[in-house]
C-alpha cells in the first residue's frame, strides 16, 4: 500500500564495518583478464593493509580518478576501466578507486570481482558518493552481485548490512534485476518491505502498512525523538493501529502524515499521491503567509486570489496557523511558516487536529475589499503545489517574479551597478547545467565589471548540493576581488537544504551580507546525503 504514498526522512549514512570473511568467499580476486587485483595472503582477495605507498605524482593520480569518475558517471566503463586499473596499482589505499572498479566490474558482469571491489572500497572509506557509492549503496550492490552469482545466503546477509546502514530505497528492490533470482522468496520479501500475500483485508492491510512505517522510522531517521519520545511516539502508533476500523482511508492517511510531520526534521515528508486509496483532497486554493495573515495567492477561482483568510470553519487563521506549525515544526521555525499553507489546504489534516468538525464540509471565512464572506472551495486530486510566491495575474510583477519559467538567470541592474542572479533550484536544467550557468556569469562579470552582485535564493528550496562548488567559488572569488559590501544574499523561509548548504559555504568564505527573512533550514540540519 505504500506505494500509494510519497515518504522521505531525515537520515544520515554511516559506514558499517565489515567482515573480511563472507559467508561466501567473494572469489578468487581476479579479473576476467587473470589480473591479481589484490594481495593473495587476506581472505578477502581485495584487502589490503594500508601502507605507506603513495603515488609518485599526487595531482596526476587525483586528475585520473576524476576522469574515471566522469566516464563512470556517463556510463563508459570501458574507457574508465583502464585507468582506474592503473590508478588502482599506483595507490592501492584510494578507496574511491576501488568502489568505481566494483561498479565497472558489475556493470560488465565480473561478479566476483566487483565484490571484492567493493568490499575492498568500504574498508577503505570514500568521497565520491555522488557516482551512488554511498557505503550502504554498496551494501547492496555486492548483495546485488552476490544474488546474481547464485549466491542467495550472502545476498541476504549483504543486504541485511546495507538496511542495517540506513539504505533508504527499500521500496525500489523488488523492481532491481540483481534480486530477480530471489523475487519470490519469502526471505527477500520481508527484507524488501513487501507485502505479504498472506495479509487481506482491508484494515489487515491497513495494520501492515502502518507498522512498515514504524519500523522505517525507528531503521532510517537519523533522530526520531527529538520532539517526541519514544513512548508518546509508540503510543501514537498503537493509537491509530486500534482505531483502523473507525476511520475512513483519507482519516489513516492525515494521521500519518501528522506523525511524520511530529519528528520534526525539514526532510521528513509524507505525500499521498494516489487518487485510489488514502488520497487527501486539498482545497484548489494556494495561500501565503505574510506578516499581516493569511492570503489566497491562486486558486482555480481567480475571484478568490488576494482575499485574507479569516477563519477555518470556526477557527481563527491564526490559532490554525499556530496549530499547523505546531504539529510540523521541521528543521526550524521558517520552515514551518513556510510549509504550513501546504497543510493548511488539507482538509483532513485540519479535521485531524480539531480545527474543523468535517473533512467534507469546510468552510473558509474570507475578507476582500472589505466584504466578509464564505466559500467551500473545490477539492481535488493532490498536487504538489510549491508554497512559494507566484507572479500576480493582473499586475505588473516585482523582478524577482519575472523570468518564472527560468531555473537560473541574471540580469544588470545598472541604477545599482550590479548585476542580479536568481537560482530557483540548485539542478541542471534540460538546457542549461549549474556548471554552465556559473561559466555564463563568470564572462558577464568579466565583461560587465560590476561593483555589487546579489545572489537571490529566496525561491530555492534545494537540490543536487553536489552541483554548487563551482559557482560557490565564482561568488567568493568575485568577493575577494570586488571587496567588502559587495556580495548581497536575499533569503528567505523558502531557502532550504542544498541552497541552506550553498549560504553556509558563502557565510563560511565570503562575508555576504545577507538580506531577507531567516532561511528555512537549519545549519546543522541532517539531510540525505546522496
Amino acid at each position: 500500500m505504500f506505494r500509494h504514498f510519497i515518504l522521505a526522512l531525515a537520515i544520515a549514512s554511516v559506514l558499517v564495518p565489515i567482515d573480511a570473511g563472507a559467508r561466501v568467499p567473494p572469489g578468487d580476486g581476479r579479473s576476467s583478464d587473470g589480473r591479481l587485483l589484490a594481495d593473495e595472503r587476506s581472505n578477502n582477495p581485495h584487502a589490503r593493509p594500508a601502507g605507506t605507498q603513495y603515488p609518485e605524482d599526487a595531482a596526476a593520480h587525483f586528475l585520473a580518478v576524476m576522469a574515471a569518475r566522469e566516464a563512470v558517471r556517463a556510463g563508459d566503463c570501458a574507457a574508465a576501466l583502464p585507468r582506474l586499473q592503473r590508478a588502482a596499482d599506483a595507490y592501492p589505499d584510494n578507496g574511491d578507486v576501488w568502489g568505481l572498479l566494483g561498479l565497472c566490474y558489475k556493470r560488465t558482469e565480473e561478479w566476483h570481482a566487483a565484490i571484492g571491489a567493493f568490499e575492498h572500497a568500504l574498508a577503505l572509506g570514500l568521497t565520491v558518493w555522488d557516482t551512488g557509492l554511498n557505503p550502504n549503496d554498496i551494501m547492496v550492490e555486492i548483495a546485488g552481485a552476490h544474488a546474481r552469482a547464485g549466491e542467495r545466503e550472502a545476498a541476504l546477509d549483504w543486504l541485511t548490512r546495507g538496511l542495517e546502514a540506513r539504505f533508504d530505497e527499500q521500496p525500489d528492490l523488488e523492481g532491481r534485476e540483481d534480486f530477480a533470482s530471489l523475487r519470490d522468496d519469502p526471505e527477500f520479501r520481508a527484507l524488501a518491505g513487501l507485502s505479504d500475500p498472506a495479509v487481506t483485508g482491508r484494515d489487515a492491510q491497513w495494520r501492515a502498512d502502518i507498522r512498515l512505517l514504524h519500523r522505517q522510522i525507528r531503521r532510517l531517521h537519523v533522530d526520531p525523538y527529538r520532539y517526541v519520545s519514544a513512548e508518546a511516539l509508540n503510543a501514537r502508533f498503537e493509537a491509530l493501529l486500534d482505531a483502523v476500523p473507525a476511520l475512513d482511508d483519507a482519516d489513516i492517511t492525515a494521521q500519518l502524515d501528522l506523525i511524520v510531520g511530529s519528528l520534526g526534521a525539514g526532510h521528513d515528508l509524507f505525500w499521498p499521491v494516489s487518487p485510489d486509496r488514502g488520497a487527501l483532497l486539498p482545497f484548489v486554493v494556494k495561500f501565503y503567509v505574510f506578516s499581516d495573515g493569511i492570503y489566497i495567492i491562486d486558486a482555480a477561482d481567480p475571484a478568490l486570489v488576494g482575499a485574507r483568510v479569516e477563519a477555518f470553519g470556526d477557527t481563527p487563521a491564526d490559532a490554525a496557523l499556530a496549530a499547523v506549525m505546531a504539529a510540523f515544526p521541521g528543521d526550524n521555525a521558517m520552515e514551518a511558516l513556510w510549509m504550513a499553507p501546504r497543510h493548511l489546504a488539507q482538509a483532513h489534516t485540519l479535521e485531524a487536529l480539531g480545527l474543523v468538525a468535517d473533512a467534507d464540509d469546510v468552510a473558509l471565512t474570507l475578507s476582500l475589499d472589505g466584504e466578509r464572506f464564505l466559500v467551500r472551495p473545490e477539492r481535488r486530486a493532490f498536487t504538489p503545489m510549491s508554497p512559494a510566491l507566484v507572479p500576480p495575474r493582473d499586475a505588473d510583477a516585482p523582478l524577482y517574479l519575472t523570468r518564472w519559467n527560468e531555473n537560473a538567470w541574471l540580469q544588470p541592474v545598472p541604477e545599482l551597478d550590479a548585476l542580479y542572479v536568481q537560482i530557483k533550484l540548485v539542478m541542471d536544467s534540460e538546457t542549461e547545467s549549474l556548471a554552465a550557468f556559473t561559466e555564463r556569469l563568470h564572462a558577464r562579470l568579466a565583461q560587465d565589471a560590476p561593483a555589487r552582485l546579489i545572489l537571490d535564493l529566496r525561491h530555492s528550496p534545494g537540490g543536487n548540493g553536489y552541483l554548487t562548488p563551482p559557482l560557490v567559488r565564482e561568488l567568493v572569488g568575485f568577493r575577494a576581488s570586488a571587496g567588502p559590501q559587495s556580495l548581497f544574499v536575499i533569503i528567505g523561509r523558502n531557502t532550504f537544504s542544498a541552497s541552506q548548504n550553498m549560504i553556509t559555504e558563502l557565510d563560511r568564505f565570503a562575508d555576504p551580507v545577507f538580506v531577507g527573512e531567516p532561511s528555512g533550514s537549519a545549519r546543522s540540519a541532517t539531510v540525505k546525503t546522496k
